[in-house]
């Protein structure tokens, strides 16, 4: 999303979105069979629909919406749409990483605690 913000030609533009668009589906599968691990059957289907919804609401709602907030009121310039775009991205990134970083802990724990199960 970096290089499509600063992409200087529209073709360098689409193939940055292209693969933006390929990737995004990586990390959203790898947290979906995350969350089917370290649930309980009977409520698979129900944390898997909080899951949507709350992807949703974050994704395509806070989204937008920080991007236009930024260009209105930090960048104040209509054209810093780009800027803007980028500055999301990277922020979104890092409370991203964070937050990952900080389930993997939790997540390793239960699967070494089911790889014994199975073994014994």
């Amino acid at each position: 999303m970096l290089g499509f913000a600063w992409a200087d030609s529209s073709s360098v533009a689409l193939a940055c979105v292209a693969l933006a668009s390929f990737l995004v589906t990586l990390p959203l599968a790898l947290v979906a069979s995350a969350i089917q691990t370290v649930t309980p059957n009977q409520m698979r289907g129900v944390v898997a629909g909080i899951y949507v919804v709350t992807t949703n609401l974050f994704g395509l709602g806070l989204g937008p919406t920080l991007v236009a907030t930024c260009t209105d009121y930090l960048f104040a310039d209509p054209l810093a749409v780009g800027q803007s775009l980028a500055l999301v991205a990277l922020s979104m990134a890092c409370v991203g990483f964070i937050l990952l970083w900080r389930g993997v802990a939790p997540l390793r724990r239960v699967m070494i605690g089911e790889s014994e199960y199975e073994q014994a």
